[in-house]
């Protein structure tokens, strides 16, 4: 028993000896520990610090029975501290060496995101419209330079609207602008290349709601100062703009004939093409007669006509012919007053037909092959911003973009089957009828000048 603890006690010393000569012919070797890593150093740091300890143990046992060892041990300890202070020293260098290259990185990190800086406010100096021709602009943002300050300027009057401290109130309308113009935000973060897909998503939004906003959507988009002339004063008539495929829950709401997702937008246009009222709250599922029914703008025709005031709009076969109302005649004979009415009709009806199409080609994201990847809700406000920036287009005349007008989407016209209030009806067909004979008689009267 007292020779297997001689042998543990002879075991460890010898293996002290060997791990401090073992690091020592490391660390003198001028190659190995020079290009050693701090992991190696630190493992045979550990490695003489776990000999020693070992030894440490059987250390006072072995000098008690051996009194030759403590002369073999006091030169081991003088070498245990060498080894180990260069060891140490080595890792401080190490150490040294890493913070000077952080410092020299960071600096270097400091430097990328000044240049950074200095190239985004460069690229934000070229997006400034005053840097951009006047034909450049418009084909790039549908507006005018004069129609853009004065969006601008109407903007920040009446709505919440604001420049931040980064971002002018410009340049969040001209984000809203290319988005509208070309409908996709890659185009928009292509071009003001220094903003976010995020941030310009946020731009659109407020913008979008600042257009929205009623003393906005009341200067641009007022029906009611169009009345006081007699006849017709305008054309109405329901188109449908794609959305993207709503909640589950209200799903069919918006699921159109034409088997996809829609919003069955009503407008009223002018001669001039001009929207003088829009309903964009409907979902695809509801029939042109249905919003039309449902409509503030049918309540306040029938006030008018109540109050004696001769005038109305014109619609197609989609809806029920009103005193306030004209729609055109079902299968007129020919030569008769109606087929003549029925022309003229449809000549004056083609301006709701081109406004739908104008607005859609000058901002392409309501356009037929654009998909608005919005809630319904969002998706109507877009287009009554879109509605709003058509009639300042107009105001600043503004050329329709290059190309042929987007065809408008040609739906079913069929005769209401519903119950119609026959007092209405008649008086409604009356009416139509003596229009008929006043058009009738005067394309009579052109054809005798003529002969």
């Amino acid at each position: 028993m007292a020779e297997s603890k001689e042998m543990l006690r002879k075991h460890r010393l010898l293996h002290y000896v060997a791990t401090i000569t073992r690091i020592e012919t490391f660390v003198n070797d001028p190659i190995s520990f020079a290009s050693a890593t701090v992991d190696i150093l630190e493992a045979r740091k550990d490695k003489l610090i776990s000999a020693l300890k070992s030894y440490e143990t059987v250390q006072l046992d072995i000098l008690s029975i051996d009194e030759s060892v403590c002369e073999q041990v006091g030169p081991l300890e003088e070498l245990y501290y060498s080894v180990l202070a260069k060891i140490n020293a080595s890792l401080k260098q190490i150490a040294r060496r890493y913070l000077a290259w952080r410092l020299v990185v960071e600096a270097d990190e400091a430097d990328r995101r000044d240049r950074e800086r200095q190239e985004l406010v460069q690229r934000r100096r070229l997006n400034v419209p005053s840097r951009i021709s006047a034909t450049h602009f418009v084909q790039r943002y549908r507006l005018t330079k004069e129609g853009f300050v004065f969006l601008c300027d109407t903007l920040r009057e009446n709505t919440n609207l604001r420049s931040s401290q980064r971002i002018s109130l410009e340049t969040k309308v001209l984000s809203a602008l290319l988005f509208y113009a070309n409908g996709d935000y890659q185009r928009v973060v292509g071009i003001a290349n220094s903003l976010s897909q995020e941030a310009i998503s946020r731009y659109i939004h407020q913008v979008t709601m600042a257009l929205n906003h009623p003393i906005v959507v009341k200067k641009f988009i007022n029906f009611y100062n169009k009345y006081g002339i007699p006849g017709v004063i305008g054309c109405v008539d329901g188109c449908h703009f794609k959305i993207f495929k709503p909640n589950k829950e209200e799903e069919h709401l918006y699921y159109c004939r034409k088997h996809y997702h829609s919003l069955n937008v009503q407008m009223v246009a002018d001669e001039k093409c001009r929207i003088l009222a829009i309903n964009p709250k409907f979902g695809g599922a509801s029939h042109d007669a249905f919003v039309w029914e449902n409509s503030q703008l049918n309540t306040y025709m029938q006030t008018l006509h109540q109050s004696g005031e001769s005038v109305w709009l014109l619609g197609d076969s989609g809806y029920a012919q009103r005193p306030w109302l004209m729609t055109p005649y079902s299968n007129p004979a020919p030569g008769t007053a109606a087929e003549s009415y029925n022309k003229v009709h449809s000549r004056a009806r083609v301006t709701i037909e081109n406004t739908f199409g104008r607005l859609k080609n000058r901002w392409r994201c309501v356009c037929k092959d654009r998909v608005l990847h919005y809630k319904p809700e969002k998706c109507a406000q877009i287009i009554l911003a879109c509605s709003v920036l058509h009639n300042i287009a107009l105001d600043f005349g503004v050329p329709d973009p290059q190309g042929p007008i987007i065809a408008t989407q040609e739906f079913q016209r069929n005769e209401i089957n519903q119950q119609e209030e026959a007092s209405l009806l008649t008086l409604g067909r009356l009416i139509r009828d003596r229009v008929a004979s006043r058009v009738h008689a005067g394309a009579i009267r052109q054809l005798d000048l003529q002969e």
